[in-house]
């Protein structure tokens, strides 16, 4: 599926943080300062035909789709909040490039030693220039 949708925003949901677009695809995402019939471009990780996690830029679907394998959260809901609603995706990334396991492991909501983990499998991936597509 494609990682980029767009269309115009059919109803709002901002208990669940979710919106519905006209193609009735649901997307979990951030939705303060939107409105009903306002149309959006966004990245997404389809969690099944017509429901997907949203991603305001492409770095932060790339940080996702880095981490969803270490199955360290108890939902791929809960990782998407802690990119996406609860801290900027690139200070995760300066904490991975920087080698800083306890900033990490706190941002992240996971122990040290995961933490660690991350930054040595992770880190050259980050550095390196020609790091604009994963497959997730």
């Amino acid at each position: 599926m494609e990682m980029i949708t767009s269309g115009t925003i059919k109803t709002l949901n901002k208990k669940l943080n979710t919106l519905t677009l006209t193609n009735n695809s649901l997307i979990y995402y951030e939705i303060t300062n939107l409105k009903i019939n306002d149309k959006v471009r966004l990245f997404v990780f389809w969690i099944s035909n017509n429901k997907a996690l949203g991603f305001k830029t492409f770095k932060e679907l790339q940080l996702f789709c880095s981490l969803k394998p270490y199955n360290l959260w108890p939902s791929l809901n809960d990782l998407h909040q802690i990119i996406s609603f609860k801290n900027e995706s690139s200070t995760i990334i300066d904490f991975i490039c920087s080698n800083k396991p306890t900033k990490l492991a706190s941002i992240l909501q996971i122990s040290s030693s995961d933490a660690s983990k991350i930054i040595n499998e992770l880190k050259e991936e980050y550095l390196a220039s020609n790091n604009e597509f994963f497959v997730c």
